[in-house]
């Protein structure tokens, strides 16, 4: 997959940091100007073939208004152009009332008057038929750069259904980005050189817990835990069916996979830009930290001219940092949630968002990520997942595929052997997985089973085919 020259793409993008009623955002507008400098400097895009959307400007209304006049009734744009619609801003659940939906909710755009008098949020059903709408007129031109944000993260746009009772999948090939600039990242070169494939499956939760011994509240923990994770209600249970998922993806990679004790933190810590990487473990999800919008922005307690609440963010005293609020379970993750002491080489048994943002993965073409959540609660999107998917990116992974809902052992085993083997012959990356995916939809119709994985960042194919770099976690 490639861009075509800069006269024939055509894009609107739609940033929104500040919100009629709605808490403000950061950083959305950015993204929007940054993707319009990577357009017309790096593609050569007229400026007269980008809309842009931001603010007061990003109206229910005219984000609608806009998506049919600019792009679906444009005469200048031709069959053969691509057409690109960014959105960075809120996402949010809508009740559906007419009972389609299985989990009885729609997800949402949030347009900048969101919550005013008459005025609601853009569900997928109607950017579902905004995209056909324009397929119609607008001819073969289906692939989607989507960049999501809050409740949006966890919606698989390919599972959305259309008016024909067909779902996107079966019309668009659809890559996401955790920002609107990770598309500056795609032309980067590679220039050093991977080690082989690391396959980790089936940890063992509860390695050293039969030579255990308590340790003291005070003892400093090896590394930095979320203040919210609460040792005495966690536990992770033993997944079998990834052994079996782990040893048929390692004989496709010709390695010896890692299994129970083996899968150590340090031992995952010290690896470098591993040509593949595949985790088969948990994942877990912290809730969203509780703020307050209105103390922060005004500042009413202040101390000599400058807020309270300004000195706890400089501090980090009250918000800590959100990528301690999600990662994955390693050996000993269980020993150590009940306060038992661990070997050392399996420090405490949680790998965290912010410990994957420390890997060496610059080397590193490609990371799925599939980790279930542990069932406790609800899973948060905006810190927690974001900030899962966010650190594979801030280590060097150039591309995440990863699962947004526990998917059965067995239909998790077959996709991957179906994803792993059209990666290795030399698919592009979105391809291999959108083929994989309607294999699997014509043997099992219900999007559970095929639905939740999703490719992030760069679709291209890996570089020199099997000699290329890989990282992928699953389950």
């Amino acid at each position: 997959m490639s861009f075509a020259s800069g006269s024939s793409i055509w894009a609107l993008l739609v940033g929104i940091d500040q919100y009629l009623v709605e808490g403000n955002l950061r950083g959305c507008v950015n993204d929007v100007e940054a993707m319009q400098v990577f357009l017309i400097n790096q593609l050569n895009v007229p400026e007269n073939h980008i809309r842009i959307l931001t603010n007061k400007d990003a109206t229910r209304q005219n984000i609608i208004y806009t998506f049919k006049e600019f792009l679906i009734n444009n005469p200048a744009i031709k069959s053969n152009n691509q057409i690109l619609f960014h959105y960075s801003g809120h996402g949010s659940r809508m009740r559906d009332p007419h009972g389609v939906e299985p989990d009885g909710y729609y997800e949402a755009l949030v347009p900048h008057d969101s919550r005013t008098p008459d005025v609601y949020d853009i569900p997928d059903k109607t950017i579902a038929a905004l995209l056909e709408e324009l397929a119609a007129k607008k001819g073969d031109r289906k692939r989607l750069f989507l960049a999501p944000a809050g409740d949006l993260f966890r919606l698989p746009f390919e599972v959305l259904p259309t008016d024909d009772g067909r779902y996107l999948i079966d019309e668009y090939y659809i890559s996401y980005l955790s920002t609107g600039r990770d598309v500056l990242r795609f032309e980067a070169p590679t220039t050093g050189q991977p080690t082989e494939p690391i396959v980790a499956a089936d940890p063992d939760f509860n390695f050293g817990d039969s030579e255990s011994m308590i340790v003291p509240e005070n003892t400093k923990l090896l590394g930095r835990q979320s203040r919210d994770l609460d040792r005495g209600r966690w536990h992770f249970g033993h997944l079998p069916g990834t052994r079996q998922e782990g040893e048929q993806i390692a004989k496709m990679l010709t390695v010896q996979p890692w299994v129970q004790q083996a899968v150590l933190e340090t031992r995952l810590k010290a690896s470098r830009s591993p040509r593949i990487l595949h985790i088969a473990t948990h994942g877990f999800f912290l809730p969203d930290q509780k703020r307050d919008l209105n103390k922060e922005q005004f500042g009413l307690e202040t101390i000599g001219g400058i807020s309270e609440s300004r000195i706890d963010r400089l501090l980090g005293a009250k918000l800590e940092n959100p990528l301690l609020r999600s990662g994955l379970a390693l050996a000993g993750a269980n020993t150590w949630l009940k306060g038992s002491e661990l070997p050392p080489q399996a420090e405490d048994g949680i790998l965290t968002a912010e410990d994957v943002s420390g890997l060496d993965l610059l080397d590193t073409e490609l990371v799925v990520l599939s980790a279930c959540e542990t069932g406790l609660g609800e899973v948060h999107t905006a810190e927690g997942v974001f900030g899962l998917r966010r650190s594979f990116v801030l280590a060097g992974a150039k591309t995440l595929v990863m699962s947004l809902w526990k998917v059965p052992d067995k239909q998790t085993q077959e996709l991957m052997e179906k994803f792993y083997r059209r990666v290795l012959e030399g698919r592009s990356r979105t391809d291999a997985l959108r083929e994989a995916q309607l294999e699997m939809k014509a043997k099992y119709p219900n999007p559970l089973y095929w639905g939740a994985f999703i490719c992030q960042g760069d679709p291209k194919p890996l570089q020199n085919n099997v000699s290329s770099r890989t990282a992928i976690i699953t389950h």
